[in-house]
Order: C-alpha cells, then sequence, then structure tokens
C-alpha cells in the first residue's frame, strides 16, 4: 500500500514536470503563441476631409453619392447627407455591408476597385472624382494569424 502511495505521487510529480516544461517549450517556439489581439478589419474605407488644406468647407448639407463601376459602367452604391456645418453626421443607405466611423465609411468588401464619389449641395454638383482603391494586405497580429486587406480613399470637401 505504502509502495503503491509513493508511485501514485511520484507520477503525479512527473506529469507536472512534463506539462511545466512542454509549456515552455511551446511558448518559445512561436506555435502559435506569437499572435497578437489587435485585430484588424478588412474593406474599403473612404474618408471625408473637410476644410482639408486650409480650403472652405461647402454651405449646407452635402449629398453625396458613391458608385462603383462593373464593367464599364459606374452603378449605384451608397447615397448620404452629411451635415458639414455642427454635427458633422453622415447618415447613408447601401445595400452593402458597411459602418459609419468618425472618419467616413468602411465597407466590408474587398472587391471594390473602381469608386466614383460625387457631392452636391441644394442639387448643384460641387465635386465629382473617380478613385482606384489600392489595396495592401499584411499579417497584423503575427505571421500565421491571419491577414488583413485594406484600402482607403480620400475625399476632400472644400468649395
Amino acid at each position: 500500500m505504502i509502495v503503491l502511495s509513493r508511485l501514485r505521487s511520484r507520477a503525479g510529480v512527473i506529469a507536472f514536470a512534463l506539462l511545466v516544461a512542454s509549456s515552455f517549450l511551446v511558448g518559445s517556439c512561436g506555435i502559435r503563441g506569437a499572435c497578437t489581439a489587435i485585430g484588424c478589419e478588412s474593406g474599403l474605407t473612404v474618408q471625408f476631409l473637410v476644410d482639408a488644406d486650409g480650403g472652405v468647407p461647402p454651405m449646407g448639407d452635402l449629398d453625396i453619392t458613391i458608385e462603383h463601376q462593373v464593367d464599364q459602367a459606374f452603378q449605384p452604391l451608397m447615397t448620404c447627407v452629411m451635415a458639414v456645418h455642427g454635427t458633422m453626421q453622415l447618415l447613408c443607405n447601401s445595400s452593402r455591408a458597411h459602418r459609419i466611423t468618425p472618419q467616413g465609411i468602411v465597407f466590408s468588401d474587398t472587391s471594390l476597385q473602381r469608386l466614383r464619389v460625387t457631392v452636391s449641395v441644394d442639387g448643384t454638383q460641387i465635386y465629382q472624382q473617380s478613385f482606384t482603391a489600392d489595396y495592401t494586405s499584411s499579417e497584423i497580429n503575427g505571421p500565421g494569424c491571419g491577414t488583413c486587406t485594406q484600402a482607403t480613399i480620400q475625399v476632400r470637401l472644400q468649395q
């Protein structure tokens, strides 16, 4: 009985020692232990820069239309209204997955390649420009921890 008790306690000590030793080995060799949890949202960001480069922001609410190119034609992607003075509130409508941020809009879609942005005030077009998204991919959380693909276009809103 005493012999069995000693064997059990030695087996427990050996098992514990092996567990501790293996945790050091796995942690030090970088096998999935080097991943961080920074987080990354793949997609396209459309930033609206008001009063950029010292220009005067347009007066009144802005009507913003974003279109994306399919084959050779541009098709509607999103419509927005932005209150430039005061709240800077951006209200948008689109069938594509997106979210509004303080800087603009993030589309959770990396297939968008060519966009055209048109801005109007009181029915008068004040701005139109086409953009080509330049996506870059990175492993922001470490090698082998997933790839994040992002692009940003900047729309400068001024008179």
